[in-house]
């Protein structure tokens, strides 16, 4: 399910992920952005949950993480360069 769409601060981002997981300590969480700098910051903020998280710059390695790691969560940057976060999730949602 799509939580939120558009521009959010990773500050709002964090607030939202810890509302949307009922116990979010030991869920896996799985974020996929362009931005290092922004997936610092988010990591940062949700340190303090006590939940698993893994940061990817690409959506191959978003892919073998989805394999590996079965997330409760994944967050998309919907704007990518090279990629569309939404074409990313209905990916995802088809396999």
């Amino acid at each position: 399910d799509t939580v939120a769409e558009g521009p959010m601060t990773a500050r709002a981002l964090a607030t939202l992920v810890s509302k949307r997981l009922r116990s979010p300590a030991g869920s896996r969480v799985l974020a996929l952005d362009d931005d290092p700098v922004y997936l610092a910051n988010l990591e940062a903020l949700l340190r303090p949950l006590e939940l698993s998280f893994q940061a990817t710059e690409s959506p191959e390695a978003l892919w073998l993480a989805l394999e590996t790691r079965k997330p409760d969560l994944v967050i998309l940057d919907i704007d990518m360069p090279r990629y569309d976060g939404l074409q990313v999730c209905r990916a995802i949602k088809t396999n």
